[in-house]
This record gives structure tokens, C-alpha cells and sequence, in this order.
């Protein structure tokens, strides 16, 4: 259910599915097919077959191989950094970490270049409250416009590179910004696929905990939050009867924790420290695998892990899932 003031997008039902043929063996997976918002009413939500109810207007992001940028004016002559064939670009700052409900903001323009091929154009700005797509998530869509007016210039995809820099990509084969190198822009997220994605991200990290409360030793090794599709998938294997045992429990663990509105935390740590914050099932066994330098860490109903993604502000956002069917992978 999108509401009528395009604000708000709840939880109505999700689905939750233990899966085991399809993949890989000796593997679960639990799936979140579907979310649809809550209607009026409060009507419970259910853990089970996650469909999407998305805005009309909000268009699933495609994974979009990485393309080569080259440097090019825009139209009006509009300065360009000396990115490709000069000095590296600055890690871009990361707003969306530190407020997922920061949907507007104001940036330096570094970078504009023409992807090769005729793909469209990129711009890289000093900081960003853009998602990245990446760590299971999509990325944000919304518009970029120069400071003191002008055409805004929508963005489709975001992508993080290894160095830090984000870069936000227009439609392909797409018209230039009307803003160069040195520019303010301003910032403007499409709000609500950023909160359904943060909604969906959440939820991911909650079936973990419920996991855990609802005595399972499965260890979980990846999360995807695309929908339709969205799954979490834990290492090792349920018996037909074990499966049967664990939902229910699953279940009321769901329930008991959104209910609690427990609150999400964000901190930044070093890596070396990961084990005196994170739950032991979380991380690799070997501090080795670690890393360097700092991490940030995210916990959603209590149980904190190393994640870059947007969340939601308490458990309580999610709705009351409720779980009504289940596959296996194996």
C-alpha cells in the first residue's frame, strides 16, 4: 500500500521461505519475497512470500556492469576535473550512513565525465546522500541540480569503486548536467524506494537475530535485498522435521522483536576490535580475515554486524511479520 502523501511505506507482509534445492547444498536460505505496506487499520503483517508492493514510479535498479568514464565537457563548457589521466579523486563522504532519513543535500561537483560508449554521464561530488548499491542493496535514484536553478538531472545508478569514490550515473545514453567541476549541486533522493529498501535491508538483519533467539546454530553468510527476491542465507542444512520446528519459533521470535521496538545502533570501530562488538556468528573466525583500519557496524534488534546499508530507526517500522510458507535449497 503506497499512501496517498508518498511518505510513508510500512510493512504489511512479508514472506518468509527456507529454501533448499535451487543453490547451493548443504545451504538454507530464508527468503523475503515480498513486502506490502500496512493499510489502515493496523492490520497484522506477514513473514511470507514477499511480493512487492512498490510505487508506481520506482523502477527495481539493475546490476549494470562497471563502465569506463572518460572526461568530457558538458554542453555550455562546463569545467571537468582531471579525474582518468590525473590525480586520484577523494574518497566521497558518506551522508546516507549517518541519517537514512536524510533525503536532500548540498555537494561540490569533482567530477563530470562521459561514460565511454556513449552510456551516458557520471558525476562525482565531494559527498553524497546517494546509496551506493552494493552489500546486498540497491542503490538510490533521484536528481541532481545546480545551485540557483536549472533542469534537475536525474540519477539511476550509484556505484562505490575500491578507492571510496561514489559515482552517480544518469539515464543511459542520456543528456549531460548542466553543471561542471566547482558547481554546488543539490541533492534530492526519491524517498520512497529509500525507505522500502531500508525497510527490506532491516528486516534481512532481523531474521538473524530471530534465528538465533529461536535456538538455531546456523551461520549466515549472505543477504540480498533486492525484491522481488530478497533472501538471507545461512550455512548448513534443516531436516524436513527441523524445518517444521524452527518456523514457528522463527515466527514468534519476529513478532516478539518488532514489537519490543528495539532501536538500531551505528557505530564506527576498528577492525581489529570487530569481535568485542559484533555477534561471534557475524564475522569470520579468524581476527585475520578482519581487515584494517575502521569499520562501521550496524545492530537491528540487538545483534550488530560490519554493513554499510541504510536501516530503519527501531524494529518497530517493520510492522508484525508472520510467516506462510516455506521451499527449501539443498
Amino acid at each position: 500500500a503506497y499512501f496517498a502523501n508518498e511518505r510513508t511505506l510500512l510493512l504489511e507482509r512479508a514472506t518468509l521461505s527456507s529454501l533448499a534445492t535451487r543453490f547451493m547444498p548443504g545451504r538454507s536460505i530464508f527468503l523475503l519475497d515480498e513486502l506490502i505496506g500496512v493499510a489502515s487499520g493496523g492490520r497484522p503483517v506477514s513473514l511470507q512470500k514477499l511480493h512487492v508492493s512498490q510505487p508506481s514510479n520506482f523502477k527495481a535498479p539493475t546490476k549494470a556492469p562497471a563502465a569506463t568514464v572518460k572526461q568530457s565537457a558538458p554542453p555550455g563548457g562546463a569545467p571537468v576535473a582531471a579525474g582518468g589521466g590525473g590525480g586520484a579523486l577523494p574518497a566521497t563522504k558518506l551522508l546516507y550512513q549517518a541519517n537514512t532519513y536524510l533525503f536532500t543535500a548540498e555537494a561540490t561537483v569533482l567530477e563530470v565525465g562521459e561514460k565511454a560508449g556513449g552510456g551516458g554521464w557520471a558525476v562525482v561530488l565531494d559527498e553524497t546522500c546517494f546509496h551506493a548499491q552494493g552489500g546486498g542493496q540497491p542503490a538510490d535514484t533521484g536528481t541532481l541540480t545546480r545551485a540557483g536553478g536549472g533542469a534537475a538531472w536525474a540519477v539511476r545508478m550509484v556505484k562505490k569503486d575500491g578507492e571510496g569514490v561514489v559515482r552517480h550515473d544518469g539515464e543511459p545514453g542520456g543528456p549531460a548536467p548542466n553543471f561542471g567541476a566547482g558547481d554546488t549541486v543539490s541533492l534530492a533522493v526519491d524517498e520512497p524506494p529509500r525507505r522500502y529498501n531500508a525497510r527490506v535491508h532491516s528486516a534481512g538483519h532481523l531474521i538473524d537475530v530471530a534465528m538465533t533467539q529461536a535456538g538455531s546454530t546456523l551461520r549466515p553468510t549472505k543477504g540480498y535485498h533486492f525484491t522481488p527476491g530478497a533472501y538471507v542465507e545461512y550455512e548448513g542444512k534443516l531436516e524436513a522435521s527441523e524445518r517444521e520446528a524452527l518456523l514457528p519459533k522463527l515466527q514468534a521470535a519476529m513478532d516478539e522483536l518488532i514489537a519490543r521496538a528495539v532501536p538500531s545502533t551505528v557505530q564506527t570501530v576498528d577492525a581489529t576490535a570487530l569481535g568485542d562488538y559484533c555477534s561471534p556468528n557475524t564475522i569470520p573466525s579468524d581476527p585475520a580475515l578482519w581487515g584494517k583500519g575502521w569499520v562501521r557496524v550496524v545492530g537491528v534488534g540487538g545483534m550488530v554486524c560490519p554493513c554499510g546499508g541504510t536501516h530503519v530507526a527501531d524494529t518497530r517500522e517493520l510492522g508484525r511479520p508472520m510467516r506462510e510458507e516455506e521451499r527449501i535449497l539443498g
